[in-house]
């Protein structure tokens, strides 16, 4: 197992802090039901103990009144944030404009039909970085392309598309896939990994994707792959562990699920994340592309993957 530990940006075997795109909660807290904006300092000081330096709160569909409640309260919490939490770069909305068929965990009676009166509404209470839309929805492409113009990121996912729809998608603007290969029609993912400037967005935590495919994904866009946990508001091994699941959540190998066996997130953590990419390829500079330096990238914060006097650092030891 490895021990990590912060460090000098000087020390040689530093790397900067994990950047997280996709992250539904921790400590017990569900982003996307939120009553407070200390639950959200207490997520950013958890993930910050994980070796998190900065992360976007992912929200799923729910209603329109509570996801407006929670972009407020993250947007307060963002504008209040200090140096002992990981820093929230914006929100990333997953959902609602996400097909019914394809919503895995998503709440059928909470996704809603591309619509930019609705889009406005969400934009108008908090800051939004990116949000997962699929590409197959009628009036879809104008809502990528005005939130493009925006300087939103859109990422295409959960969605049956086929080869011309997706390539649509990302011709009017998107520019990532949200977790590939899962809620990811195989026409989609293979239209992603053929776009040179598509971020291709995996969860890494040996549940939800095959090594042979994180392997086989790393090979074929190797500047291009972004880890995300995709994580709920726990990363204990068990249910028990913690009293407060969200959707009535139960933990079982490794993973979230619903009562109806459906996954609804990992229990991983950016940690987990660099290690099962590092044990996959033996390449310590590819796991730590994979989980800091594309997603700085991606966001236009490429000061985020850099060491440098001021910023922390992290370092790990592999213990026998």
């Amino acid at each position: 197992m490895a021990r990590w530990r912060e460090v000098s940006f000087e020390n040689p075997e530093a790397i900067p802090l994990f950047i997280d795109l996709h992250i539904q909660g921790r400590a017990g807290v569900d982003l996307t039901n939120l009553q407070s904006v200390e639950e959200v300092h207490l997520v950013s000081r958890a993930l910050r103990e994980e070796g998190v330096g900065a992360y976007l709160p992912s929200l799923i569909a729910a209603p329109i009144a509570q996801l407006k409640r929670s972009i407020s309260i993250i947007e307060s919490a963002r504008r209040e944030q200090s140096d002992a939490g990981a820093e929230i770069l914006g929100i990333h909305l997953e959902g609602p404009f996400l097909n019914p068929v394809m919503r895995g965990a998503h709440p059928i009676d909470s996704l809603a039909a591309p619509d930019l009166e609705i889009f406005r509404t969400l934009i108008s209470a908090g800051t939004i970085s990116m949000m997962t839309i699929s590409p197959e929805l009628p009036g879809v492409l104008e809502v990528i392309e005005y939130a493009s113009s925006m300087g939103i990121h859109i990422s295409l996912g959960h969605s049956d598309a086929d080869i011309e729809t997706a390539r649509k998608g990302f011709a009017a603007g998107a520019g990532s896939i949200t977790h590939i290969f899962n809620r990811c029609s195989a026409e989609l993912a293979k239209v992603a990994l053929e776009e040179s400037d598509c971020l291709i967005q995996i969860i890494v935590d040996g549940q939800h994707v095959t090594d042979e495919k994180i392997s086989k994904v790393i090979s074929r866009a190797p500047d291009r792959v972004a880890a995300v946990t995709d994580s709920i508001a726990s990363t204990k091994k068990t249910s028990a562990d913690i009293d407060r699941l969200p959707r009535g959540a139960i933990i079982k190998d490794g993973a979230a699920y619903l009562p109806d066996g459906t996954k609804a997130g990992s229990i991983a953590t950016m940690r987990d994340c660099f290690e099962r990419i590092l044990a996959i390829t033996g390449d310590r500079e590819v796991a730590k592309s994979a989980t800091i330096d594309h997603q700085a990238r991606f966001l236009g914060r490429a000061e985020l993957a850099t060491l440098e006097f001021g910023r922390s650092a992290q370092a790990f030891t592999t213990a026998g």
